[in-house]
């Protein structure tokens, strides 16, 4: 009875020995596996399946993974093997054990298998970032918690000139001076905390003490348990995009033209200055003169140096403190602080003076200035503003005709300045028309114009060069081209001129020819104006009897003979046997 007693009390033991061993292998994380020698599974633990979708049995008999056959050949076991999942998953696992053997025989292994996939992709995503860092232009610099530099990538050394010995074991701030504030390293580690990208610019100082601004990108590293390892900061040179940046500001509140700022920016900036420490504020409203006029008859090139010559003068008239800017195409608005309404008189003085000894080819710079004062706060500007302009249209209106008759004036001198004859021959012509103009006994008011439009009928040439009006030999077919569209280019001018305005189709008409073969219209008969057909007569006769480099100069009989031939088809019949019988 004490020996079955001995051997139940034995049996009962193992029993427990086994259950507290399996316990144990089903409470441990890794599996616990034997196999023999050749590689197949004898025994695996039950753990396998939360790990593998597969029961025990479902794998006994079967491969450990892709362990070799060779693995008989190591003295103990110490691998890296593949198990497919029942879902088709690949885990990796480090194989340890070691041999069992029997009476020296080798019969297999025992051992554990402990999941490293998490650690295997961890250190393959960190190879793949390496390369992927490790190849980009731009600075990846890597530091541990206490911002001490570790790694730099090889186009750290290229972007700031420091070799990787001489930034590891320093701190970022061997690039970036006073990188953070206290505001921002605040705003740093709310966004570590919340595992964000930190992004931030500023001045990269490289080794040879050049600046570049640059885009910081940080991100931190973290371990599982959440704490901050490392730290990544990727650092890009955005100095050309900052560039474009600027260029783009530039264009979108500065004139392209002058140079100076443009409305936008002029109402961006309305509200600093309509402060009361301010007042009282000056508001000034230009528009410059003659600026279509400019246009029409020597072209956009022109206006467009006229605008600058203006914009000039202005910005060169104005204080430090005061803004001026370019609202619109001829206008312009200069806002001045802390002024008076003396102050502002002397400023509109003092650019009107500066623009009567300033032209812009033949047109002297002129142009309308009106102000305003806001006096208090109270007042809204915007109303000031209008007052302004409204005082600068009062101005351009009470002066406008007498401006454009002085241009006009100033047009003729400069082109009696660029050819001589010019100025001969408008004064000779102007005294014909007069004779004529009696003779045929016309109005006094008829005979005056015809008097002023002798006198001013080619003004249009002011847009041909002092070559073509100066040329001693006979003008090319091109030139003769340009010379024909003079009489268009003086009735442009003319007709801008109220004073004038009477007097723009004698001058468009006095090349017409009486059979309709002139120019620029092809007009014929007294289908042309009664002032085109006598400045037409007076216009050859001067031509003909005046010296001219390229022909003889006729006396009076020979050139009222050769005006004779052509009575009827260049010239008016009547006006030419009245102008003939004056001469004879």
């Amino acid at each position: 009875g004490r020996d079955i007693s001995e051997k139940k009390a034995l049996l009962w033991a193992l029993r427990e020995s086994e259950k507290r061993f399996r316990d144990l292998v089903e409470k441990l994380r890794e599996i616990v596996f034997e196999i023999d020698g050749d590689a197949r599974i004898r025994y695996i633990s039950p753990n396998v399946k939360a790990l593998t979708g597969y029961e025990p049995e479902e794998l006994l008999g079967g491969p450990l993974g892709d362990l070799p056959l060779d693995v008989k050949n190591d003295r103990s076991l110490n691998r890296t093997l593949r198990l497919e999942t029942k879902d088709g998953r690949t885990l990796h696992f480090r194989a340890s054990g070691s041999k069992t053997e029997v009476r020296g025989v080798f019969k297999g292994f025992k051992g554990t298998l402990t999941d490293i996939t998490e650690t295997m992709r961890t250190a393959e995503r960190e190879r793949f970032l390496s390369t992927v860092l490790m190849g980009i232009s731009d600075s990846v610099i890597v530091t541990n918690a206490s911002f001490r530099i570790t790694d730099v990538n090889p186009a750290t050394h290229k972007n700031t000139g420091y070799s990787a010995g001489e930034l590891i074991g320093a701190t970022p701030g061997i690039l970036f001076k006073d990188f953070f504030n206290k505001d921002s390293f605040t705003k740093f580690l709310s966004d570590i905390k919340r595992r964000l990208i930190h992004t931030r610019e500023g001045r990269l100082c490289k080794k040879d003490g050049t600046v570049v601004m640059s885009e910081v990108k940080i991100s931190s590293l973290v371990t599982e348990e959440g704490a901050v390892y490392a730290y990544v900061g990727i650092i890009r040179d955005i100095s050309a995009y900052k560039e474009r940046e600027k260029q783009l500001f530039e264009y979108s509140y500065h004139d392209n033209l002058t140079g100076l700022y443009n409305r936008r920016y002029c109402e961006s900036r309305t509200p600093e200055f309509d402060r009361p420490q301010h007042l009282p504020l000056g508001v000034i409203v230009v528009d410059i003169n003659g600026l279509k006029l400019m246009n029409d008859v020597f072209g956009h090139r022109q206006g467009d140096e006229l605008i600058r010559t203006t914009a000039r003068i202005l910005s060169e008239s104005a204080g430090k403190q005061d803004l001026v800017c370019r609202t619109g195409g001829d206008e312009f608005e200069i806002i001045t602080p802390g002024t008076s309404e003396e102050k502002l008189e002397k400023f509109t003085q003092r650019i009107h003076k500066r623009a009567r000894g300033t032209a812009v080819g033949s047109i002297q710079v002129s142009f309308a200035a009106g102000y305003a004062l806001k006096r208090s706060p109270e007042q809204d500007l915007e109303l000031v503003r209008q007052e302004a302009e409204n005082n600068m249209y009062g101005n351009k209106i009470e002066f406008a005709d007498l401006l454009k008759n002085q241009m006009i004036h100033l047009m003729l001198k400069d082109l009696n300045r660029i050819s001589n004859r010019e100025y001969t021959h408008g004064k000779r012509v102007s005294q014909y028309c007069e004779i004529i103009g009696r003779t045929l006994k016309l109005e006094d008011k008829e005979v005056a114009n015809l008097r002023i439009l002798g006198e001013i009928h080619d003004i249009g040439k002011i847009k041909l060069s002092g070559d073509i009006l100066n040329k001693p030999a006979r003008l090319t077919p091109d030139e003769c081209e340009e010379v024909k569209k003079h009489p268009v280019t003086g009735y442009q001018i003319v007709k801008s001129v109220d004073e004038f305005t009477s007097l723009a189709e004698g001058i468009l008409y006095h090349h017409e020819r009486w059979d309709g073969r002139g120019y620029p219209k092809g007009l014929s008969g007294k289908m042309i104006p009664l002032q085109s057909r006598i400045i037409a007569v007076a216009d050859a006769y001067e031509a003909m009897t005046s010296n001219r480099s390229w022909a003889r100069r006729k006396n009076r009989e020979e050139a009222v003979a050769e005006m004779r031939r052509h009575s009827g088809s260049q010239f008016d019949p009547e006006i030419l046997d009245t102008f003939i019988r004056i001469l004879t």
